[in-house]
């Protein structure tokens, strides 16, 4: 997550130790970079963060000079980002198409020729758990040095020095086992009853993939609390000036069966530029059509490696008609729904228009008729009438017992209505839970994501048509 407008800057070396209480990573990692042409390069730190992310100290030191970041309150940062003179690299960073999502940015200045950089950034993260109770870490790949394998692997003594990726684990339920997407040292543990354990990475994941490391806990279904201290050097009441505490709750919930008579409304809204490619009739990209195989997780899943499967033997389709992969998903999500439910499909570009008046209920023959409909969906570069889409569907009346999610699928900006659109969603924020999925050159990801937290929903951005269907499962 390095950026620079120029790929010469590289990434050397990188040292980083991770540890990991339960949910909680407490990162502490130093960078090395170098600018290996013989002209000044100007370059700035880019590292993505969430809502789930608190980046607490970065400084890099260039030379003789060190740039350190403060942190501040959120008001008092935007009085001070008015007030600065000289704001055109934030400008120009806001302007990226291919940057999405919260970011942790610093501009650096100019880089002489082959001159050394080095980045300190520490942080804490709550890792998210997953459906095997697993805490799950990750490290993006672009903090890894470029990789030659070949030297690497008849060079310790090369390889060693250019990456040092320690991670230490503790729980006081006991740290059963972990998986990591890369070599990695055994598993060493350092306490006699296994409440603490070390491990090293020994080469970044294979093919520059993102690390991901899974941590497995013994005694799952358990309550733990982990307190962090408090900045002694902080004023109390300030953002670190007091201890926190947080309490992790993994109940064991029993699955049931759904209820048919609460089975939600489930409303697609489809950009249709994304239909800016010849039609293919879905008959020609699903060999042999779709096929419904039954309700529930496993369903979805035997669905999803279906697509999968005939993406991989058509591939001239793909290439050809980028159009298809946003049929695919449409298809998908539709025969996916399950019956009982209600549904209703929007098509928006300088008007908008909608295959029902009102949400229909899900049967075999709502279901064909829909499908039938998404072939003839017309591509429309016009204008983007999003908040017309969404006044109509406000309109509508609620369906007792049947929660409303829309699914929003779009790629362009949506101009000056930004405020009018996030007025509307913020007026009916308890009726509805917004999932957008904008793709990566939507200029409006700030206003998706800002629609999903105010509805409880999701924002997911699609970076390439091809992985759409398993972005958005």
């Amino acid at each position: 997550w390095f950026f620079s407008s120029y790929p010469e800057v590289e990434l050397e070396s990188v040292k980083v130790n991770v540890a990991i209480q339960d949910f909680v990573a407490d990162v502490v990692s130093e960078l090395f970079f170098r600018n290996t042409q013989q002209v000044s390069k100007e370059i700035m730190f880019i590292f993505p963060v969430d809502s789930d992310t608190v980046v607490h100290t970065f400084y890099a030191t260039m030379g003789d000079t060190r740039i350190e970041a403060m942190l501040w309150e959120k008001e008092e940062a935007q009085q001070l980002c008015k007030a600065t003179s000289g704001m055109e690299n934030l400008r120009y960073l806001q302007n990226q198409w291919d940057l999405w999502g919260p970011v942790f940015t610093c501009f650096l200045g100019t880089l002489p020729p082959d001159g050394e950089v080095a980045i300190s950034l520490c942080y804490v993260q709550e890792l998210p758990m997953q459906p095997d109770g697993a805490a799950q870490f990750c490290w993006p790949r672009d903090l890894f040095p470029r990789t030659n394998y070949i030297r690497w692997l008849f060079s310790e003594e090369e390889m060693f020095k250019n990456l040092n990726f320690s991670i230490c684990l503790k729980s006081a339920h006991g740290v059963s086992h972990i998986a990591i997407n890369s070599s990695h040292t055994p598993l060493q543990y350092t306490t006699p009853d296994q409440t603490s354990a070390e491990v090293s990475l020994k080469l970044p994941p294979w093919m520059e993939d993102d690390l991901n490391l899974q941590v497995y806990y013994r005694g799952s279904h358990t309550l733990s609390a982990v307190v962090e201290r408090r900045d002694p050097k902080a004023p109390p009441g300030s953002l670190l000036g007091d201890p926190v505490v947080m309490v992790t709750l993994m109940p064991s919930i029993p699955e049931v069966e759904p209820n048919l008579d609460h089975l939600g409304e489930f409303i697609f809204l489809m950009d249709c530029s994304l239909f800016h490619d010849a039609q293919v009739p879905p008959e020609e990209v699903f060999w042999g059509g779709i096929f419904h195989t039954g309700h529930g997780h496993l369903g979805v899943r035997v669905k999803l490696l279906h697509i999968a499967r005939y993406s991989a033997w058509l591939p001239h389709l793909s290439y050809a008609h980028p159009s298809i992969c946003l049929q695919n998903t449409l298809l998908f999500l539709l025969k996916s729904l399950p019956l009982g439910c209600y549904f209703n499909i929007y098509t928006f570009g300088a008007t908008f228009h909608a295959f029902y008046q009102q949400s229909v209920e899900y049967t075999q023959e709502s279901m064909v008729n829909a499908v039938g409909r998404i072939s003839s969906i017309s591509p429309d570069l016009g204008g983007c009438d999003l908040l017309g889409v969404l006044r109509s569907i406000y309109s509508t009346p609620l369906i007792h017992g049947h929660a409303r999610q829309l699914f929003i699928f779009i790629q362009r900006k949506i101009s000056s209505e930004e405020e009018a659109v996030m007025a509307e969603v913020y007026h009916f924020r308890d009726q509805h839970r917004c999932f957008c999925f904008p793709t990566n050159r939507c200029d409006s990801f700030n206003l998706f994501q800002a629609m999903a937290l105010e509805t409880k929903g999701e924002c997911v951005c699609i970076h390439s048509r091809m992985d759409m269907t398993s972005e958005v499962m």
